[in-house]
C-alpha cells in the first residue's frame, strides 16, 4: 500500500451532487473509488438540513458543506451516522466546527464502537503517510523510483506533486477529532420536515448497529452499507442481514441511495436487493452444510468461492467492472467466514 498515486485530494473535488427528489440530494463518490469512501445524502428542508453519513476525509466534507451552502442558507442541525465504520463517521468533527452544536445521530452501539473499532483505522493510515512521505522525499532527492531506477523530469515532477498532495492529506488526517453520537437511537426516530417525514430505523445487518433512513412521502430509501452496490459482510450478521433486507423490501420506496455505489430506481433497485439477498442466502445455506459435514473452514470457503451456484450472482453484481470484481473478491470471502462462524454458533459481536 502506498500513500502516493491515488490522486486523492483532487478526486475529492470531483464528487457528484445531484437532486434526486425536491430537497433530497445525493453526493456520490466517483465510480472508480466508490468502495473507498462513502456517499452522503443531504436533506434540505424549510426548517434545516439533515445529512446522512459524514465520510472519511475532511477535505471531502468541506467540499460537501460548500455545496450545501450554495443551495441553502439553512444550517445543518442533524448528522446521521448509519454505522460505526470510519468512512461514515470520521468527518463528524467538521460539521461540529462549521455549524456548532450539530446533533450526531447514531445507533447506541456507536458510542463504544467509534473509539474502539473505527479509530484504529485512522491510526494505521497516519502511520502509512508518516512512513511513505519521508521515503518519497528521499527518492525524490536521489532521483530514483521505488525500484531504484533513475527517473526522468516528468517522473520527478509527478513524484513531487504526489508528495505535496500526501502532505495535505496527512495534515487533514492529523486534524481529525472523533465525535460520537449525541442522540442515540434505540429503535426508531422520526423528523417531521417540509420534505415529509424522515424515518430513522435500526437494523442488525452490516454491523451491530445500523441505521437506514426512509422518506415515505418521497419514496426514497437510504440504506447506508446494508444495501450497497456490493455489501461488505466482514463485520456482519448474515441471518439477520437477510431479515433486514426482507424488512426493507416490504417498504414502499422507488429510489435506493446506498452507502457505496450508484442510485438505483424502480425495478432495477428491487432486483438488486433480491440479488444481494440471494448472495447471503447462498452463503448461509453453504455454511450450514459445511457445519453439518464438519468441513474444515478453509476447505469450506474454497469450495464456496469455486461453486457453480456463486457464479451467476458474481456476474450480476460484477458484470465487466474490474473495480467491482476486486471488491467481490475481497468482500465475499470475509462475508462467508462470518456465515461459517454463525453456523457454528461462534459469531462474535
Amino acid at each position: 500500500m502506498s500513500a502516493f498515486g491515488a490522486g486523492r485530494v483532487q478526486a475529492e473535488l470531483r464528487l457528484s451532487f445531484d437532486e434526486i427528489r425536491p430537497g433530497i440530494w445525493a453526493m456520490l463518490q466517483p465510480e472508480a473509488s466508490r468502495f473507498n469512501d462513502s456517499n452522503s445524502v443531504v436533506l434540505i428542508s424549510d426548517e434545516d438540513v439533515i445529512v446522512v453519513d459524514s465520510q472519511a476525509n475532511p477535505a471531502t466534507v468541506r467540499a460537501l458543506i460548500a455545496a450545501i451552502r450554495e443551495r441553502t442558507d439553512k444550517p445543518v442541525r442533524y448528522l446521521v451516522n448509519t454505522h460505526f465504520h470510519s468512512d461514515h463517521t470520521r468527518g463528524n468533527f467538521v460539521y461540529r466546527k462549521e455549524f456548532g452544536n450539530v446533533e450526531i445521530v447514531g445507533h447506541r452501539s456507536l458510542i463504544d464502537d467509534i473509539p474502539k473499532r473505527a479509530a484504529p483505522d485512522l491510526d494505521n493510515e497516519l502511520t502509512l503517510y508518516r512512513r511513505e512521505i519521508p521515503a518519497g522525499e528521499e527518492r525524490l532527492a536521489q532521483g530514483i523510483d521505488r525500484a531504484g531506477q533513475a527517473m526522468d523530469e516528468e517522473g520527478l515532477a509527478t513524484l513531487a506533486a504526489q508528495i505535496e498532495a500526501a502532505r495535505a492529506v496527512l495534515a487533514d488526517l492529523e486534524s481529525i477529532e472523533w465525535i460520537v453520537p449525541t442522540l442515540a437511537v434505540e429503535q426508531s426516530l422520526t423528523f417531521n420536515r417540509s420534505v415529509g417525514p424522515i424515518e430513522v430505523r435500526t437494523v442488525h445487518a452490516h454491523t451491530p448497529g445500523d441505521l437506514v433512513v426512509y422518506l415515505p412521502d418521497a419514496r426514497v430509501l437510504v440504506t447506508g452499507d446494508v444495501l450497497d452496490d456490493l455489501p461488505y459482510g466482514g463485520h456482519g450478521y448474515p441471518g439477520d442481514w437477510v431479515a433486514a433486507l426482507n424488512e426493507l423490501e416490504a417498504l414502499d420506496w422507488e429510489v435506493l441511495i446506498p452507502g457505496h455505489g450508484q442510485v438505483r430506481t424502480g425495478d432495477e433497485a428491487r432486483e438488486h436487493l433480491r440479488t444481494v439477498r440471494s448472495l447471503f442466502e447462498l452463503m448461509i445455506s453453504s455454511a450450514s452444510r459445511a457445519e453439518q459435514l464438519e468441513t474444515d473452514m478453509d476447505m469450506a470457503r474454497s469450495a464456496f468461492l469455486e461453486s457453480e451456484d456463486l457464479e451467476p450472482l458474481r456476474r450480476q453484481l460484477v458484470g465487466d467492472d474490474p473495480v467491482a470484481e476486486k471488491a467481490f473478491d475481497d468482500f465475499v470471502p470475509a462475508s462467508y467466514e462470518r456465515a461459517l462462524l454463525e453456523a457454528q454458533g461462534r459469531l462474535p459481536d
